[in-house]
């Protein structure tokens, strides 16, 4: 499985998601590979699931937004970890 943090220039914000993210998919036994990039990348980008923040989700292309969950605090590891059980719940489907 892949997971893409997106921010506004893949420098910061998403770089800390994936961080936490990783963190948090190894204290759960979730094999993923886990990326950071910016908005303006995300097309060429290919993942099965796209994390980002509310301020950019009108951003995300249509065909993604199925696969995309936003957060209000991407750097949340509160907020992470639901994103980790709303990906797993969407794995079941």
């Amino acid at each position: 499985m892949k997971i893409v943090c997106v921010c506004g220039f893949g420098l910061g914000t998403s770089v800390m998601a994936k961080s936490n993210l990783e963190k948090i998919l190894t204290e759960n036994n979730i094999q993923a590979e886990v990326d950071a990039i910016d908005i303006g990348s995300i097309n060429s980008a290919p993942a099965d699931y796209y994390i980002t923040t509310k301020n950019l989700a009108n951003n995300i292309p249509l065909n993604l937004q199925d696969r995309t969950i936003v957060l209000t605090n991407i750097v949340s590891k509160r907020e992470m970890l639901e994103a980790v059980s709303e990906i797993e719940n969407l794995m079941e489907k």
